[in-house]
């Protein structure tokens, strides 16, 4: 699965409209020089997901099997929803 988003328009809605105009940033602070400015703003990820002969599937149908459930930790602050396609 891969996603990518160009983030000016939503940026711009949240008040970033100073850094992507070339004739109003001023990030000198960061080079030195007046000419820098945000160009394009571009978000990308990839995410790939594959069970067959993971190890860990099977013991996930163990503890299944011995009415246990398996423990989810999850240390982003991030969620990422899945969706998926029976083949």
């Amino acid at each position: 699965m891969e996603v990518s988003h160009n983030l000016q328009k939503h940026l711009a809605e949240f008040g970033l409209t100073e850094a992507v105009d070339k004739a109003k940033a001023d990030l000198s602070n960061i080079s030195g020089k007046k000419d820098l400015y945000l160009s394009n703003v571009f978000h990308a990820s990839a995410m790939e997901m594959d069970v067959t002969g993971n190890p860990v599937r099977h013991q996930h149908l163990q503890l299944r099997k011995a009415g246990q459930s398996p423990t989810f930790l999850r240390r982003s602050p991030l969620h990422f929803p899945v969706e998926g396609q029976q083949e």
